[in-house]
């Protein structure tokens, strides 16, 4: 899933000579059964370039009915590959898909089998540079590029969202450009960490936002950690299954122990008061005298033990 001004392939193209569409690179080296998908969709920065743009809600509310309807996606797990804005469209879509599940049972379907994503300089809090155009009004941003301004209020729920989603769900890498572009650092690395941690460990690359999804060869740090990352076990957990059978015999067990925990505690409420410790029962004058004289002779015992002479 490519970002802004990107494309489903251009943007994919290795940097080494001659330039190869280097997802096809993962299709050869990853297990047989792999099949490799690239999305592509209009996303133009500013509306001085040609083609088209969406808000982000719109963008994910319009590609995840085609993702529906296409028939290869219909059965296996999905893991998607997201550069930049791609990466908050791939979590946009997760989000509409699991609102749509309730009703719909493709949309729940396909959000079961997805399994895994893998952000490549996914601004999730924004980005610094989106909110210097977004204020240069000659520049024009466009729809998809207004909804990437820095501390955008939908950017971060939607992160706190998929935060709350993910854990214990989807595997995830996140891979975070080191180098400037241009001069300036298209996506922050504060910006670029979806706080999965420690699940998913932030992995800094020496490369910039456009150079960090065009490896040069298959030795590139992009290349080895997405390889590895794909190559991983996305096998759904095993969900218990209990016969009915069973589950009488562990609801009579339950309702037994209840019933023997209410026995004890109404035996506890009717128990008469217990006496304070360290104070003498309750009785007449006489008893008292006898147990201030019990108490005086036995510390006499105790001064004669230690080899004192007591008083008679």
């Amino acid at each position: 899933m490519h970002g802004i001004t990107g494309h489903f392939e251009k943007i994919w193209q290795s940097n080494g000579k001659p330039q190869e569409f280097w997802p096809d690179w993962l299709y050869d080296d990853l297990p047989e059964g792999v099949a490799i998908w690239s999305l592509g969709y209009p996303a133009r920065g500013t509306d001085w370039m040609p083609g088209s743009s969406l808000a982000l809600p719109d963008r994910a509310a319009n590609l995840l009915p085609r993702l529906l309807a296409e028939p290869g996606l219909q059965q296996g797990n999905i893991v998607f590959v997201a550069h930049s804005l791609g990466g908050l469209v791939v979590e946009q879509i997760l989000r509409n898909a699991e609102i749509s599940g309730r009703h719909d049972s493709s949309a729940a379907d396909f959000l079961d089998r997805v399994r895994g994503v893998a952000f490549i300089g996914t601004p999730h809090s924004g980005s610094d540079i989106a909110s210097l155009l977004i204020q240069i009004g000659v520049v024009r941003a466009s729809a998809a590029l207004i909804g990437l301004g820095r501390n955008d209020p939908h950017l971060r729920d939607l992160n706190r969202w998929f935060r709350a989603f993910s854990y214990g769900r989807l595997r995830s890498v996140v891979l975070q450009e080191t180098k400037k572009y241009w001069g300036v650092f298209v996506v922050q690395p504060d910006s670029s960490d979806p706080g999965l941690e420690p699940a998913s460990p932030v992995i800094p690359i020496d490369e910039n936002h456009l150079s960090i999804v065009k490896p040069k060869d298959r030795s590139a740090d992009t290349y080895v950690h997405l390889r590895k990352f794909l190559s991983g076990d996305f096998t759904p957990p095993q969900t218990a299954i209990v016969p009915k059978s069973e589950l009488a015999d562990v609801k009579a067990e339950t309702e037994a122990t209840r019933k023997t925990a209410d026995r004890i505690l109404e035996a506890v409420r009717s128990a008469p008061p217990a006496r304070p410790v360290g104070r003498p029962p309750p009785c007449g004058p006489g008893q008292t005298l006898v147990h201030e004289r019990s108490l005086r002779q036995g510390w006499r015992g105790r001064r004669s033990w230690s080899g004192r002479r007591s008083r008679p």
